[in-house]
């Protein structure tokens, strides 16, 4: 069933040449853990509604301030998992995959996972080159040209937080939705999904929990969530950077709180998933460690903190 689930466009061939591994430690590491995935996503459900119970509690807004940034963080995850599941990394059936991580994952941050994988492989398969969807994306993105003096490229993320780039969260969620037919959303996936939004609904209202969702909820959703994101988006593929093949490869330096807002699940390995995106990020390190005893790769590293890199996007 692990083979299964490596099959189809996982198995993209990347730009990246002299990286290359045995096929044998290829395998080891692309080892699925379903244990894993099921108790990673427990946790972040219980962070999530932990944070609410004693939040609501204290009633104190700081402490709501505070709930706002880890509930954000823990959504960030989810997109996080998506991005797992997009490849079948969760589960060793594609079915099994597919069907806990939309309702447990997917649906929650409003996404979905057929239209996202649909985006991302074509991703995986064109990076950085005219037909790549995400840098399509980013080109139309006003936010998105460099090098800009710091106030803009701080502003662009802080506005995140503050809710006033709520235009940019609508083009987001229409990326993450869009190709309906081409990405495999049949009627009856969509009906499916329609019917869950329903049912979700019907809980909240029968609870009389609106209000904890609008504020618990939707607000990390349309604030924080989108601000994580885009700050980890800004370092898996630098901007500025325009060709296919990566010769210099940021190896980031982060603090734990940086690694728990916007670089969690050792996301900050993304060069090194473009190449062997087979393996699961619980591996991501190990992969890391597999790789640097190539000696074109280790010399293409270039050790830097996430501000330093930020830094180097404007004049």
């Amino acid at each position: 069933m692990e083979q299964a689930a490596l099959r189809s466009w996982d198995s993209i061939p990347t730009p990246f040449h002299g990286w290359e591994l045995d096929q044998g430690k290829v395998r080891e590491l692309s080892r699925l853990s379903p244990v894993r995935s099921v108790v990673r996503i427990a946790a972040e459900w219980t962070i999530i509604f932990a944070t609410i119970s004693i939040s609501h509690r204290l009633r104190n807004p700081l402490v709501y301030i505070l709930a706002v940034i880890l509930i954000g963080s823990r959504q960030h995850v989810m997109v996080l998992l998506m991005h797992e599941a997009t490849h079948w990394r969760l589960f060793n059936t594609k079915r099994l995959n597919d069907w806990i991580c939309e309702p447990l994952v997917t649906w929650p941050v409003l996404a979905s996972l057929r239209a996202f994988r649909y985006t991302h492989l074509a991703h995986h398969k064109n990076l950085n080159l005219s037909t790549d969807p995400d840098l399509l994306k980013k080109q139309e993105d006003p936010d998105w040209r460099f090098p800009v003096p710091r106030r803009q490229l701080f502003w662009s993320v802080a506005k995140q937080f503050t809710g006033f780039g709520l235009w940019y969260v609508f083009r987001i969620m229409r990326y993450i939705n869009s190709d309906a037919a081409a990405s495999g959303q049949t009627p009856r996936y969509r009906l499916t999904r329609l019917l869950y939004y329903v049912f979700v609904l019907a809980v909240i209202m029968y609870f009389q929990v609106f209000t904890l969702f609008l504020i618990y909820w939707l607000v990390p959703l349309f604030t924080c969530l989108i601000a994580f994101n885009k700050m980890r988006v800004l370092s898996e593929h630098p901007p500025i950077e325009r060709e296919s093949e990566y010769r210099v490869i940021s190896r980031l330096r982060l603090s734990p709180l940086d690694r728990l807002l916007f670089a969690p699940m050792y996301c900050y390995y993304h060069i090194e998933h473009h190449n062997y995106p087979s393996v699961p990020f619980f591996n991501l390190p190990k992969l890391y460690r597999a790789l640097k005893a190539n000696r074109e790769y280790r010399e293409s590293l270039k050790p830097v903190t996430y501000w330093e890199l930020m830094r180097s996007l404007c004049y």
